[in-house]
């Protein structure tokens, strides 16, 4: 990837150690609504142990509108308990995923819901992105409550075009 990033195959990466945040304020964070992430990777999040710490590899609240394009979003983990959303939390804001990857990026804990992504009380769009890979505790650990390996959509409109779901476990 580092090399990559050299010959310029990717305009943008984000990376964390899994450890800390890849930002000085410890997380990203967008003023404006209708912000647009193109052809970036972010990967290698870790959500915060406490419980109900959502989100590890992007995090989407407070009615922001996001539109994330031609991105891969992968390896991010959450182990918090009572917690939602490895890849992707977005809760009461619209979120638009399109010509994306959203790969293997887990819940570890026995009571959490959307590997990949967690989308709830908003309009949200998922166009020609594939899911693959993506899981959440109950695949380890039968019966833990867990659900929504690839994604967990609930309250509000979830539309789903063209996407492919590979492999992902709950």
């Amino acid at each position: 990837i580092h090399e990559a990033k050299k010959l310029g195959a990717y305009k943008g990466l984000v990376e964390a150690d899994g450890a800390k945040s890849p930002f000085p304020s410890e997380h990203f964070a967008s003023a404006l609504s209708n912000s647009v992430l193109e052809h970036i990777t972010i990967r290698n999040g870790r959500g915060a142990t406490t419980a109900n710490a959502n989100g590890a590899g992007l995090v989407l609240t407070n009615g922001a509108a996001l539109r994330i394009r031609n991105c891969v979003i992968r390896d991010n983990v959450n182990p918090s308990a009572d917690a939602n959303g490895a890849g992707i939390y977005a809760s009461g804001s619209p979120l638009t995923v399109e010509d994306s990857l959203i790969e293997n990026n887990t819940m570890t804990s026995n009571i959490a819901d959307g590997g990949g992504v967690f989308v709830t009380g908003s309009y949200n769009t998922f166009l020609r992105t594939t899911f693959r890979a993506n899981g959440v505790a109950s695949a380890v650990v039968p019966a833990s409550g867990s659900i929504g390996g690839a994604c967990y959509a609930e309250i509000g409109t979830n539309v789903f075009v063209r996407c492919r779901f590979e492999g992902n476990r709950s």
